[in-house]
């Protein structure tokens, strides 16, 4: 019997992911301006708050309305500075 990851481990998973590929910006010697580090600051907090402000995440919904593990959990992710 396979072993399915619940939505919230999908959520966390997702959100170390980011997490971790926006380290680089947090750096000292990361190219970024102060106020671009800062709204990259912002935006990686909110990636942390992402479980708390979630505590029942659910799958979004397929096509037939019906919620699909294999989708990512339908919740308002932070977006990404430029």
């Amino acid at each position: 019997m396979i072993n399915m990851p619940t939505c919230m481990e999908v959520l966390r998973g997702r959100r170390t992911m980011l997490l971790q590929q926006s380290d680089w910006t947090q750096f000292a010697d990361s190219p970024l301006s102060d106020s671009q580090k800062s709204e990259w600051a912002t935006y990686r907090q909110q990636l942390r708050d992402l479980p708390k402000n979630n505590p029942d995440p659910k799958w979004e919904k397929n096509s037939e309305g019906e919620e699909d593990n294999t989708l990512l959990p339908d919740i308002n992710w932070p977006t990404k500075p430029e």
